[in-house]
């Protein structure tokens, strides 16, 4: 049953939805990023999150803190409508069966 239950998850058989013992043996598994890792995440909000901190603050100390409402729903749209279909589905992880995209960058 298991193995059925991986094979309809991931029919192309594409190494990010395989067991992570077999990554061992991978030639390019330092330079490849395939798996949801904490420390990248960690990386991507220390470079993300001070810029947006002082954007934010500076709008809503400037008066045009309503403009964020605007922004939030922009972003909405953007990443859960426009970007699954023209930047996600050329990801190998939409190669997983099903509906529902597991998809690395948007972990956490």
């Amino acid at each position: 049953m298991a193995i059925e239950d991986n094979q309809s998850r991931n029919p192309f058989g594409i190494c990010t939805w395989q067991d992570i013992s077999r990554c061992a043996d991978c030639p390019i598994a330092d330079t490849l990023n395939c798996r949801f890792n904490w420390g990248d995440l960690l990386y991507f909000l220390a470079g993300f999150m001070p810029p947006a901190i002082a954007v934010v603050a500076g709008m809503i100390r400037g008066g045009f803190g309503w403009y964020l409402l605007g922004w939030v729903g922009y972003m909405m749209f953007f990443f859960f409508v426009w970007e699954a279909h023209i930047l996600c589905s050329h990801c190998p992880y939409w190669a997983e069966g099903g509906r529902i995209l597991h998809c690395l960058a948007n972990s956490g």
